[in-house]
C-alpha cells in the first residue's frame, strides 16, 4: 500500500508541478535529494558508514550480553523481550500479506476486466459482422447435411477395460 502511495505521489509531482501539492512533493522527493547527493562524496562518506554500523551493532550485541550476564538470571531476562520481538517481527508480516492480498485482488480484477473486454469485443465484432453479411433478400437457403454413418463394430475378441481401472494404476 505504500508502494501504491508513493507511485500516487510521484504521479502528482510529475503531472501537476504548478499546483501547491505539486511543489511541496516535487521539493521533497527532487530538490532535496539531489541537494544531499551532491555535496555527497563516496570515497569519504562510505568508509565512515561501514564502520559506524559496524560499531553501532556490536555496542547493541555487548549492551544485550551485558545486561544478561549482570543479572542472576539471564535466560530469563532475554525471555522477557521475547514477546515484543515476536509481535514486532509480526507486525512486519502483517503489512506484507496486507500487500500481497492487495496484490490478489488487483490481480483478479485484472483479469475479470480483461475477459470482459475480450467477451465485449467478441460480441461487438459478431453483431457488426452479422449486419455487413446479412442479404437484404432474406435468409439464405442451405442444402441438408448429409447423415453421418455410424462407425463399424470392433473384431476384438476382449471387452474393453472400464476407465475407472486405471485410477489405481
Amino acid at each position: 500500500m505504500l508502494m501504491l502511495l508513493l507511485c500516487a505521489a510521484m504521479i502528482v509531482a510529475w503531472r501537476w508541478p504548478q499546483t501547491p501539492v505539486g511543489r511541496v512533493l516535487h521539493r521533497l522527493m527532487v530538490d532535496w535529494p539531489a541537494r544531499l547527493l551532491a555535496k555527497w562524496d563516496p570515497g569519504k562518506v562510505m568508509p565512515k558508514l561501514a564502520a559506524g554500523k559496524v560499531l553501532f551493532g556490536l555496542m547493541i550485541v555487548l549492551a544485550v550480553l551485558g545486561a544478561a550476564a549482570l543479572a542472576q538470571h539471564g535466560a530469563i531476562f532475554l525471555a522477557q523481550g521475547a514477546p515484543e520481538v515476536i509481535a514486532w517481527f509480526a507486525a512486519f508480516d502483517v503489512a506484507t500479506y496486507i500487500d500481497v492480498i492487495a496484490l490478489a485482488l488487483v490481480l483478479g480484477a485484472t483479469v475479470r476486466l480483461r475477459a470482459a473486454y475480450a467477451a465485449i469485443r467478441t460480441w461487438l465484432a459478431r453483431s457488426t459482422l452479422s449486419r455487413l453479411t446479412r442479404r437484404p433478400g432474406g435468409a439464405r437457403s442451405r442444402s441438408p447435411r448429409p447423415e453421418r454413418k455410424a462407425p463399424p463394430p470392433s473384431n476384438d475378441d476382449e471387452p474393453a477395460w472400464p476407465a475407472f481401472g486405471l485410477a489405481y494404476g
